[in-house]
C-alpha cells in the first residue's frame, strides 16, 4: 500500500504541482480514506519527500542499469538520452520551482541527492573517456560534471524556458548534445559517428 501511495501522489505532485495536490485528493485518487492515508504518511511533506526519494531511487537504477551494460563512454553518455526520456516523461517544470518556493528543506535535500548522485555518475563517466582518449584530458572531470549537473537543473527553470515557448525534452536533447560535443576528442567525434550510424 505504501509504495502505490508514492507513486500515485508522486505522479499528481510532479504533474499538477507541490502545492496545489492535497491530501484530498491523493485519497481519493487512490480510492482510500484520508485516515488510512495519514496512518502510512502522518503529514504532507512526509509523502512528498518519499515521492522525491522514490524519483532519485528510480534514476540511481537508471544509472546501475547503464553502468553495468558494459558500454563505453561515449555509448553511455548517448544512452543517457533515453533515461532522461524516461524520468522526464512524468514531470513538468513548474511544480520543482513550487517546491522550492513552498518546501525549500526538501527540496535542499533533493537537489543535494540528485547533485551527489549525478556527479558521481558523470564523473565516472569523464574519467573513462579520458583515459580512453575519447575525451578531452583538459577537462577536470569533477568541475565539468558538477557544470553538467547545473545545465540539467536550469532545463526545468520556467523563467529560463517557459513551456509555452520552448518544448522541455527538445532543450534537453539539445543540452546533451552540446555538452558531448564539449568533451569529445577527435577520436570521440569519429566514435560518436560510427555509434550514430550503427
Amino acid at each position: 500500500m505504501k509504495n502505490r501511495i508514492i507513486r500515485t501522489a508522486r505522479h499528481l505532485f510532479f504533474r499538477r504541482g507541490f502545492r496545489e495536490v492535497t491530501m484530498d485528493e491523493i485519497a481519493h485518487q487512490l480510492g482510500i480514506s484520508k485516515k488510512t492515508l495519514y496512518q502510512h504518511f502522518p503529514a504532507k511533506e512526509v509523502l512528498i519527500e518519499a515521492s522525491i526519494e522514490h524519483l532519485r531511487q528510480e534514476i540511481e537504477q537508471y544509472l546501475e542499469k547503464l553502468c553495468q551494460a558494459g558500454k563505453d563512454p561515449v555509448e553511455e553518455f548517448v544512452a543517457i538520452r533515453e533515461i532522461a526520456r524516461q524520468v522526464l516523461k512524468d514531470i513538468e517544470a513548474t511544480p520543482s520551482y513550487q517546491l522550492e518556493r513552498y518546501y525549500p528543506e526538501i527540496a535542499d535535500r533533493m537537489k543535494q541527492a540528485h547533485m551527489e548522485l549525478v556527479v558521481r555518475w558523470m564523473t565516472r563517466n569523464i574519467q573513462r573517456g579520458q583515459q580512453l582518449g575519447l575525451y578531452r584530458s583538459e577537462l577536470d572531470p569533477e568541475i565539468a560534471a558538477r557544470f553538467f549537473f547545473i545545465g540539467m537543473s536550469g532545463i526545468g527553470n520556467p523563467l529560463l524556458f517557459p513551456s509555452n515557448q520552448y518544448e522541455r525534452w527538445k532543450i534537453h536533447e539539445q543540452f546533451l548534445r552540446f555538452f558531448l560535443d564539449v568533451l569529445l576528442t577527435s577520436k570521440g567525434r569519429s566514435h560518436l559517428s560510427k555509434i550514430q550510424s550503427a
